[in-house]
């Protein structure tokens, strides 16, 4: 979602859990399930943790005390001694997260198969504060580059932890509230973001110095330790277990999580991975050669990177240095505002996707983010007069207006039905490597929007936004002549339906 990259596992339902699950739960069921309940709600703080960053980078790197500790100072004609950071040591910043996404979301992450689930999470919340800590301590050295590791780092954390959460979580809860705590790892991505934008508008209110950035960093900490304490209390993923063939132990961890039917859920357990070691033989050249998975990897992959080339992240990165360049007094308390919207609607997304099916979502989305992002991109071309000295303040609220109005049509559509598409669309010969590629090119988009747009927009300024609704243009006709619907079709039906036709149209 917004920002972040969904994350799938071949576990989840393939359709909205909230919605299929709600019936058959009642506050007796959930209080027997107390305690794997917390344990999991602990872990998706992991998710938070993305969002957070999402919600503070923007406005750390506005900061005077940050821009003093990482920019160069220039000279006025006066005299006078200002500091700032250039755009490509900015777009460095905030990039080289993406990049640490990557590669942890490939290495780490893989090592799930190897050393269980608990002990590589366990291993990447280390790796987190030890990334935070090298930011922190860039106060006391003032290298914009240490600030720029320390990001590398937290990023190798937050890749193999968007895989490893969600996957932990659909493992180890029991099935019938399985789907519901698996969403509200997504639904923390965006209180994440919310949370972060608070956070740093209010150190910004309270202090001056160093602390007004450093303190956002350094409350990750105690989060961190919250998914820890999550981690150490839960139990073992069983389908891991079983996988290494300690099936006693497999067993026992059903009974603590307190699954009902455990002889038969651990049978289920054998045969998924039964399913599961046959489809690895499957390579990742077959995916291109063979005509039908091609079809489903090219709409996966599509679909992941439309959704970040949406331009979500340009207004979260971004937003707090676009809205003070058109005379917004406070560009911070403006974040907040966007924060909630975006929040908001990612709990309307979970109702629409199910109520109107994933295509007509999608296709909806697709013309209102564009209405809203050619207007936003109009507004700043023709209006904004970018001179020293200029009020721009009418046309700065037009334009968050409608950056509001983006992330209502955006937030409810595209953010939370691609995932719901991508999980579906894959057959289980080819999902886990197909969600790999799909990922890994939500990844890139996401390197591309963070580093190229402090550059870009330096040069064409807010004529940037044309290019996000180029995309939705594109994303419109590529769901209507490419993408099926998927609502109420089995996994046996989906296969029916890639094999019945040979074009694209389906």
């Amino acid at each position: 979602m917004p920002v972040a990259p969904y994350t799938i596992t071949d576990d989840l339902p393939h359709s909205s859990n909230l919605l299929q699950q709600a019936p058959g739960i009642n506050f007796k069921m959930l209080w027997n399930f107390r305690k794997v309940i917390t344990m999991c709600l602990l872990i998706t703080f992991a998710g938070f943790l993305f969002g957070y960053d999402t919600g503070v980078i923007g406005g750390i790197l506005q900061l005077p005390s940050a821009k003093r500790t990482l920019g160069k100072a220039v000279v006025d004609a006066n005299g006078d001694i200002t500091y700032t950071i250039d755009t490509v040591t900015h777009g460095l910043l905030v990039s080289t997260y993406h990049i640490g996404c990557i590669i942890g979301g490939i290495t780490i992450a893989r090592a799930a198969d190897f050393k269980g689930r608990r002990m590589p999470m366990m291993f990447s919340m280390f790796v987190y504060c030890c990334g935070n800590l090298i930011q922190i301590l860039t106060c006391k050295t003032g290298k914009w580059y240490q600030f720029m590791i320390g990001r590398f780092v937290t990023g190798i954390c937050i890749g193999s932890i968007a895989v490893l959460g969600p996957m932990f979580i659909s493992e180890t809860a029991p099935t019938i509230i399985r789907g519901s705590l698996t969403s509200c790892y997504q639904n923390l991505i965006c209180t994440g973001i919310l949370v972060g934008a608070s956070v740093i508008y209010a150190t910004k209110s309270s202090f001056d110095g160093d602390a007004a950035w450093v303190i956002p960093l350094a409350l990750t900490m105690g989060v961190s330790l919250l998914v820890c304490i999550g981690i150490i209390f839960t139990p073992e993923s069983a389908r891991y277990l079983i996988s290494i063939g300690k099936i006693d132990e497999a067993r026992q961890s059903l009974i603590k999580t307190g699954e009902t039917n455990v002889e038969s859920t651990l049978e289920n357990l054998r045969m998924r991975l039964t399913l599961d070691r046959k489809a690895d033989e499957i390579g990742y050249m077959e995916m291109v050669t063979n005509k039908r998975n091609f079809k489903r990897l090219m709409i996966g992959v599509t679909l992941m990177f439309l959704q970040q080339m949406s331009g979500i992240d340009y207004f979260f990165y971004f937003g707090t240095q676009l809205f003070s360049s058109v005379g917004i007094k406070d560009s911070y308390l403006t974040m907040i505002l966007l924060g909630s919207v975006n929040y908001a609607t990612s709990i309307l997304a979970i109702i629409l996707v199910e109520r109107f099916g994933r295509k007509r979502t999608l296709l909806t989305g697709s013309v209102l983010a564009f209405i809203t992002l050619m207007i936003y991109s109009t507004v700043g071309v023709t209006m904004v007069d970018l001179s020293d000295g200029a009020d721009n303040r009418t046309p700065g609220y037009v334009m968050i207006t409608f950056t509001c109005l983006f992330l209502l049509s955006f937030g409810s559509t595209w953010s939370g039905c691609v995932s719901v598409v991508v999980n579906e669309v894959f057959s289980l010969q080819i999902r886990s490597k197909a969600l790999g590629v799909s990922m890994a090119f939500c990844w890139g988009a996401n390197f591309f929007i963070a580093f190229c747009t402090p550059i870009i927009t330096d040069i064409i300024h807010y004529a940037f936004g044309y290019v996000f609704a180029g995309c939705m243009f594109v994303s419109f006709f590529f769901v209507l002549f490419v993408v099926p619907e998927t609502k109420g079709i089995s996994l046996e039906e989906m296969d029916a339906l890639f094999e019945k036709r040979d074009s694209f149209d389906i």
